[in-house]
């Protein structure tokens, strides 16, 4: 088996272990081998799986190649049939990288690689960004046991003896300094 069908192999095990766990009695196995590169993955409304991929030979934008789970397995699709969407006219070309299906509708949608034409629509359409960092505050949070239980000297600090002994002396209050007598200097006469 290739580098590249373990990589496919491997990706769609996943795809369909989490699609699968809500039954937990499904299999998983190997469902399809020999496609190059595969980017994105998804479901049809008629269960079978949708693979995109920029294609062995680089001479298009993107290939789509749909196996049914149903069958024998694993299905090789080095050599089945698929749909080649060719690049688009004009200097620059753009490669697809994302896909999505529609669950109601079946309709396939297809993004540019990388979100680069996303990307460009994102900034045009904002006035102004802001980035906020926030930082939790064990004090202000109720953390799970199992967090706490991790890192007891974040989530439950335990006072310092230092400031123990600093709110004790602040308890006992050392009498006032006594004022400095000013010096009677003489007063000039007019």
């Amino acid at each position: 088996m290739t580098r590249r069908a373990r990589i496919l192999a491997l990706a769609v095990s996943v795809v369909l272990a989490w699609s699968a766990s809500s039954a937990p009695a499904r299999r998983v196995e190997i469902v399809a081998t020999g496609v190059p590169r595969p980017l994105q993955l998804a479901l049809d409304r008629a269960g079978a799986l949708v693979i995109l991929s920029p294609g062995a030979a680089g001479d298009s934008a993107a290939e789509i190649f749909r196996v049914t789970l149903e069958g024998p397995f694993p299905v090789d699709l080095a050599r089945a049939p698929r749909v080649r969407i060719p690049f688009a006219a004009g200097p620059r070309k753009a490669a697809l990288g994302s896909l999505a299906i529609d669950p109601e509708s079946g309709a396939l949608f297809l993004g540019e690689e990388n979100g680069k034409k996303l990307q460009k629509m994102a900034a045009e359409g904002y006035l102004s960004t802001e980035s906020n960092i926030f930082a939790f505050s064990p004090k202000m949070s109720y953390a799970p046991k199992a967090w706490v239980d991790a890192d007891t000297d974040f989530w439950a600090p335990k006072p310092k003896a230092a400031a123990k002994a600093a709110a004790a002396e602040g308890a006992a209050k050392p009498a006032a300094p006594a004022k400095k007598e000013a010096a009677k200097a003489p007063k000039k006469q007019q």
